[in-house]
């Protein structure tokens, strides 16, 4: 199991949202900048450090409603609850609003390395609606117990499951079926849950299954359980006009604390949808918002995280089912109430990515993509390798691929095996296969294949039975049912504690392990037992030094930690105390002190984002938010050589609001000034000055500032505490405000065309160099392009208004301008006549036009020009004919075929036979044949003719197959009073290597017909330099893998071990 870790996000002043000094909480969102431990067991303490947070909150891990501790508005200490799926924790205030820790929260019950199929249950299914696609796992009614909820592509039911399990650790769950009925005139594709409007209970957002119109709709099922699970009798409707909704994914996109929803369009738009998230205590939603991808194609595959550590849900996607369909990358650039994405960047990554998720796989604090690759058959990984708070980047390196299955489909993570690192979870499409990936080693996956019932479509991991390991859980596409995998790995206890230690009589070790529930607890001193029961803590408390070590039994597991050695040192027992510390300013400096008997200690200090100090007192200095929590540290006896107590202390920054900078838009032209607002504004507790890169901005101190200059500038607010003056003034985020010069919109093009010619459009018009430039484009047939500088054909003749409407990204800025185009029709039809088609291999076709009026030029694509061409080969060919006259392009096409090449094949029963012999000649491949020489034939007209063999002869037939093409072959056969060496014609001399592909090798006629033969080249002293049995034409002028010069050689063949057949000298000329 790994060791401990903390989850920080690297986060600046910018992001602080506290609580105002006077104690009434900010209409703002909290903010979490840390969890430690990253991962953990059930029942263990986490810390969840950051701001804003109220009293009371709600702390959920995924949708897992976690057990407070204790909390205050910067720290929270929760329990991890046994339900908790991978995903973020999300901390709710009482104002609704709520904020996700940086990196997913992954539930580890503390097992070793590795799996096999004996950790898992046989197959349990549970009926469906008919053709069900996807599921959700999370926990519906607030029971502390996962429920499952199924989509179903062939109806318009929602199969409800909920869990009903009455016993942990039960080895199969209970579960209560209902359905839930959308239009009927939908079906339902891909699923997933949040809490969409703070009310604590996880809404179902679903996508829309039709291949057909309606296929543009997202339903979303307001949450309204009590005991039963139950949603609003209607489902919230939004509708996204031609398009065909795929995926959803859900994150607060602008910071306004509401979880907005991103969703992916398989239809051919090229588009991601974002719909931000408006619900008070009702969900609601405004208007979509479109991202263009620049290609028209369809979307599927979409993640949104925070990609680069600047605390905005970044987006990446693929495209749907598409073979190198690669990443596509958005960053977040928004601001509360603003969403706007950065221009889209692409990753070339190959494969067909079908699904993808997201975690640290490496520990570097950052998150990286996985993906599962369906022609592929196998889950590739992506390793983040973006700046922070810069551009976002991937490592699409070849080698981080791990097989999964056959064509794999479905992917989730969780710790299958307690190890306390994120494995996967793959659904295989084509095989009745669910595939694990468990981590081996750092960055290496090992693949268990688990046989099921049918093939798998979509997968989720989730914790069914309350034991707190994660289960699997798939939808079976063909079968109306899914299957649930139920955990069986044993758990191996953790202990709390790292060895060797050696602490004082005064202050003993409690040990601790994970708590399982029924199970037994045997604790062992030396291995000798000294506490057996449901205790998972012991206290070492016997002078000396002893191993200890705890074995954890549960049913037919029985598993024992890793040993720790721990001294017990009699001493002189001492109090100490950790002066308690006020809270610090942003910015400032926190002080720790241990006061009591301090002579002759040691102090070792230890705390957030990684802090350690041996000094007392002990200074955080530069303080920020990723510093609040809890300081430990522990006191050493120094003359008796013994731990002698741990303090610890909280410490926490001094509250201010979140003050926020926004704008409508970041770009304006000139003319059309753009306002700034900082929020909140509080002229009793702060006072404000507006700010530039060049420095204060004179006489701005208000909660509005007004820019108009030319240019593109950074502008802040710096604040000033006035009821903590020794504080270091707070910043603001900043805002990058272009003021551009207006756009012209300009461009030329022909007044007349004719149709189907390609018109090209010069854009011509003029724009500001600083600004992110976008196009549109109408042509008045329908036609829409957002290219620079678009060709367009016309289909029908007309008066068309083509319309140019340049505009800056970011802003309202905007200009149009349109110009007439009149396309006339030439009224020539091109047709295109072959001599045949399909063509024979090897013989020539005639393509002809027919008769031609002599005002058109012709132009082929051979480069001839003539009404009629003659063709060997087939492919494509076109012509274009030209009126002189008026311009106008006409093209003609026709693609040739070709039938198979016509293969002649010949045996004969014998190939060397005694004079005058008869042999059994007999061809395929033709439908007439014509023998020669036929004089020794007894039909040469016939398929299987009989030669009488007076003397070596090659025998030739020749014919027409079915299709009417030509074919020809030979066979030669041998009287047996020939000597080989007056049959075979070995080439004297040849130039291996010469550059010019001819005679590269040296090659001996007819000797195919002796495979008993060897061939030996040897030179002027008689070494041998290459020997072969049989030869195959292809010596090289090599010797031992190296050339040989140029200059004479000599060659022996013999046949079945007689004497020399024939031998002679080869000349190597290059």
């Amino acid at each position: 199991m790994q060791t401990k870790s903390y989850h920080i996000r690297r986060i600046t002043l910018l992001s602080i949202c506290l609580m105002l000094v006077s104690g009434v909480l900010c209409a703002q969102v909290p903010d979490i900048a840390s969890v430690s431990p990253g991962y953990g067991y059930v029942g263990q303490k986490i810390t969840i450090t950051g701001s804003n947070f109220s009293s009371p909150c709600v702390v959920s891990f995924g949708n897992a409603r976690a057990n407070i501790l204790s909390s205050t508005s910067q720290i929270i200490e929760v329990e991890v609850p046994a339900n908790a799926t991978f995903d973020h924790i999300t901390v709710t205030n009482s104002n609704r609003n709520s904020a996700s820790s940086p990196f997913p929260f992954i539930l580890s019950f503390g097992g070793e390395t590795g799996l096999t199929a004996s950790d898992f249950s046989a197959e349990i299914n549970l009926p469906t609606q008919p053709t069900p696609y996807d599921l959700v796992i999370s926990d519906f009614n607030n029971d502390a117990k996962n429920d499952i909820m199924v989509t179903s592509a062939g109806s318009n039911s929602i199969q409800i499951l909920q869990n009903s399990t009455t016993t942990v650790g039960a080895p199969s769950p209970s579960f209560n079926a209902s359905t839930y009925s959308l239009p009927s005139t939908a079906t339902s594709l891909n699923i997933t849950s949040a809490d969409l409007n703070g009310d604590n209970k996880p809404d179902v957002i679903l996508s829309e299954g039709n291949d057909s119109d309606p296929s543009s709709r997202v339903f979303i099922l307001t949450n309204s359980s009590g005991g039963a699970i139950s949603f609003g009798a209607s489902p919230y409707i939004i509708d996204i006009p031609s398009s065909k909704t795929k995926l959803v994914d859900i994150a607060d996109l602008d910071g306004d604390g509401k979880p907005d929803l991103v969703v992916s369009d398989q239809a051919d738009n090229g588009k991601i949808y974002i719909l931000r998230n408006t619900s008070n205590a009702s969900v609601s939603f405004a208007a979509p918002i479109s991202l263009n991808l620049g290609r028209s194609l369809q979307t599927g595959p979409l993640l949104v995280d925070d990609l680069n550590n600047d605390g905005k849900p970044d987006i990446a996607a693929s495209l749907y089912f598409t073979d190198g369909g690669g990443l596509f990358i958005l960053r977040n650039n928004s601001t509360p109430g603003n969403i706007q994405f950065a221009t889209v960047s692409a990753i070339a990554a190959a494969g067909t990515i079908v699904n993808l998720r997201a975690s640290d796989i490496n520990r570097d604090g950052k998150i990286d993509l996985i993906a599962s690759r369906y022609l592929n058959s196998d889950v590739a990984y992506y390793l983040n390798t973006s700046s922070n708070g810069g551009a976002i980047s991937f490592n699409v390196n070849a080698s981080n691929r791990v097989s999964a299955g056959d064509r794999p489909w479905g992917l989730d993570l969780g710790d299958i095996d307690g190890d306390g690192f994120e494995d996967f979870v793959v659904g295989n499409s084509n095989a009745s296969i669910v595939s694990v990936l468990y981590r081996s080693t750092a960055l290496n996956y090992a693949t268990l294949n688990l046989g099921v019932s049918d093939r798998t479509r979509n997968v989720k991991v989730g914790d069914l039975n309350m034991d707190g390991k994660p289960d699997i859980v798939f939808t079976i596409f063909a079968q109306a049912r899914i299957g649930i995998l139920m955990n069986k790995k044993c758990v191996t206890p953790v202990l709390n504690e790292e060895g060797p230690l050696t602490v004082c009589a005064s202050n003993l070790v409690e040990l601790e392990t994970q708590a399982v529930p029924n199970a037994t607890y045997t604790w062992r001193m030396d291995g000798a037992t000294q506490q057996t029961g449901p205790s998972n803590t012991f206290t070492a408390s016997t002078t000396g030094t002893h191993t200890y070590e705890v074995t954890l039994s549960l049913g037919a597991c029985s598993e024992t930690s890793d040993p720790i050695s721990i001294e017990v040192v009699t001493s002189t027992a001492a109090s100490f105390a950790i002066t308690p510390v006020d809270p610090v300013c942003i910015g400032g400096t926190a002080t720790l002190q241990v006061t009591g008997n301090v002579s002759g200690k040691t102090f070792e200090w230890s705390g957030p984002n990684n802090f350690t100090s041996t000094s007392n007192p002990a200074l955080v200095t530069s303080f920020a938010a990723i510093n609040v929590g809890e300081y430990s540290v522990k006191i050493y006896d120094n003359s008796a050589g013994c731990l002698i107590a741990t303090e610890t202390v909280l410490v926490q920054s001094v509250d201010v609001p979140s003050f926020t900078v926004s704008a409508p838009e970041t770009a304006s032209c000139q003319g059309s000034p753009i306002t700034l607002t900082v929020s909140p504004f509080n002229t009793s507790d702060y006072s404000y000055q507006w700010a530039n890169e060049s420095g204060n901005i004179s006489g701005q101190t208000g909660a509005t500032l007004s820019v108009n200059t030319p240019g593109t500038q950074k502008y802040y607010v710096k604040i000033t505490d006035l009821n903590n003056a020794s504080c270091p003034d707070i910043q603001s985020n900043s805002i990058e405000v272009s003021i551009l010069s207006a756009p012209n919109a300009s461009f030329i093009v022909a007044d007349d065309a004719c149709t189907k010619q390609n018109v090209l459009f010069k854009n011509n018009s003029t724009v500001d160099p600083n600004a992110t430039v976008n196009h549109r484009w109408t042509f008045g047939d329908g036609a829409i392009m957002e290219n620079k500088e678009p060709g367009h054909s016309y289909s029908v003749p007309g008066t068309y208004d083509v319309v140019l409407k340049v505009s800056y990204e970011g802003s309202t800025c905007s200009d149009t301008f349109s110009k007439q185009i009149t396309i006339i029709d030439d009224g020539l039809d091109v047709e295109i006549e072959a001599s045949q088609n399909p063509m024979c291999f090897q013989e020539e076709v005639t393509l002809s036009l027919g008769n031609i009026p002599n005002n058109y030029q012709i132009e082929w694509s051979t480069g001839e020009t003539t009404a009629d061409i003659t063709v060997s080969e087939a492919g494509n060919y076109s012509v274009m004919l030209v009126n002189t006259s008026n311009g106008c392009d006409n093209l003609g096409n026709i693609t040739l075929d070709a039938y198979p090449e016509t293969v002649v094949n010949i045996t004969a029963d014998s190939i060397t036979v005694s004079p005058g012999s008869n042999v059994q000649l007999n061809a395929t491949g033709l439908a007439n044949y014509l023998w020669s020489p036929g004089n020794s034939l007894n039909d040469s007209t016939i398929s299987n003719p009989i030669a009488t063999v007076n003397q070596s002869e090659t025998y030739t037939v020749e014919g027409r197959d079915n299709n009417g093409c030509y074919g020809i072959g030979s066979i030669d056969l041998f009287v047996a009073t020939d000597m080989v060496g007056n049959i075979i014609k070995p080439k004297n001399f040849f130039s291996p290597n010469s550059g010019d592909n001819i005679n590269d090798l040296w090659v001996i006629d007819k000797i195919e017909q002796f495979p008993e033969c060897i061939v030996t080249i040897i030179d002027q002293t008689g070494n041998i330099l290459y020997e072969a049995q049989p030869y195959n034409n292809d010596w090289d002028g090599t010797s031992n893998g190296k050339m040989l010069p140029d200059g004479v050689y000599y060659y022996v063949i013999k046949c079945d071990g007689s004497e020399v057949a024939k031998s002679g000298s080869i000349t190597i000329l290059r």
